[in-house]
């Protein structure tokens, strides 16, 4: 049903120069429907209640501007499929050192190669993605695909190394933070109701650098381990 959809996305997306390209997850709640069959399991809250429901995986396309241009990829996410049903299963597989294609996060490199597949003719696509998706397997298989990238950052990453399992002297944070601001931008942000707002100051700092593999990632697990080169700014 989404396929026709696509297609007049990708023709939309023809006619830029750079296109966006959007991903995140909703998550649907299903706890007030019972009666609801074959459910999985998507998030606990803060009073650690197992909440019922869908993840749903949303690829969209917009203009520079803003402006959307269509879907380019949705699916259904089923998190028991990667966890497992049992408790046991579950704290098994909470394991962070498995390989990413037996976790959930894989969903973030299956839409990029499946972008990367689509013929947008000459227009640059850039990929856009939250904290979630700041891993080094998205970096290295973008990479590989040629695919710009522009993720969140969440973590404060060693960066620039000469070996993988050299002392890390340089951390991707404090390297950004010793760089010069390039542009500023206050933006107000709405806290709580249509009266009250703040404002929030946003700064922009690029440099380039290199991202080794962790430490934990292996050939046999994770497949051909590459360095990925990389422009950062912080939020």
């Amino acid at each position: 049903m989404l396929a026709p959809h696509i297609q007049q996305t990708v023709q939309r997306i023809k006619e830029q120069d750079t296109v966006l390209i959007l991903q995140d997850s909703t998550y649907l709640d299903y706890n007030n429907r019972p009666k609801t069959q074959g459910l999985d399991l998507t998030f606990r809250s803060k009073l650690n209640t197992a909440s019922r429901g869908l993840i749903l995986h949303n690829t969209l396309a917009v203009s520079e501007e803003g402006l959307p241009l269509g879907l380019l990829d949705q699916r259904f996410i089923e998190r028991r499929s990667f966890s497992g049903k049992s408790h046991n299963e579950k704290r098994k597989n909470r394991n962070w050192n498995r390989a990413i294609t037996e976790k959930e996060s894989v969903r973030w490199l299956d839409v990029v190669k499946h972008c990367h597949e689509l013929d947008m003719g000459k227009t640059r696509s850039v990929h856009i993605a939250d904290r979630e998706c700041d891993m080094y397997e998205f970096y290295r298989d973008a990479a590989d695909l040629g695919e710009d990238v522009l993720v969140r950052a969440a973590r404060n990453r060693a960066i620039n190394k000469q070996h993988r399992r050299e002392p890390t002297n340089c951390w991707l944070f404090d390297h950004l933070k010793s760089k010069r601001a390039q542009g500023r931008v206050t933006v107000s942000v709405q806290v709580n109701d249509k009266t009250k707002y703040r404002d929030a100051e946003l700064s922009i700092v690029f440099a380039p650098i290199t991202i080794p593999p962790p430490p934990n990632k292996t050939v046999k697990k994770d497949g051909a381990m590459r360095w990925s080169n990389r422009s950062v700014q912080p939020s």
